[in-house]
């Protein structure tokens, strides 16, 4: 099996009394198959999110083998990203907005990343899982 690449996770947080919802992205680079990435809640609350604030993941993006990148909200199918910048494999404006446009319905959030494993990334490399998939 391919390792899964460029993958973007959506997260939002949510309103209360004391703060507005955020909604921004976490790239996560390219994740090896059967495997398992914990999100520490540091990531949301570096951005200067109250630790009370709960969090949610909206969505993923990813791209596939081709360069052609989809989505895949938290309920509903996997959907072909068509802006042509979204084939850009470089962090440019237009390549994110496109992301943040699928993923949020707006182009324009924060970014953070957190490439698992990475030197300096609050998340933690991927663990695999076991007994996953036809591939052994």
């Amino acid at each position: 099996m391919d390792p899964v690449a460029q993958v973007v996770i959506g997260i939002t947080t949510e309103a209360d009394s004391k703060e507005k919802a955020h909604n921004f992205t976490l790239n996560l680079g390219d994740l090896p198959p059967c495997s398992k990435v914990t999100i520490p809640a540091e990531v949301v609350h570096a951005l200067g999110i109250r630790m009370e604030v709960n969090y949610r993941i909206v969505g993923v993006s990813l791209a596939d083998v081709y360069g052609q990148r989809w989505t895949r909200l938290s309920s509903g199918p996997l959907l072909r990203i068509e802006e042509a910048s979204a084939k850009e494999k470089d962090e440019t404006p237009y390549y994110q907005g496109a992301i943040n446009k699928a993923l949020f319905g707006v182009m324009y959030i924060a970014g953070a990343n957190g490439i698992p494993g990475a030197g300096n990334s609050p998340v933690d490399a991927p663990e695999p899982l076991q007994d996953c998939g036809t591939d052994k």
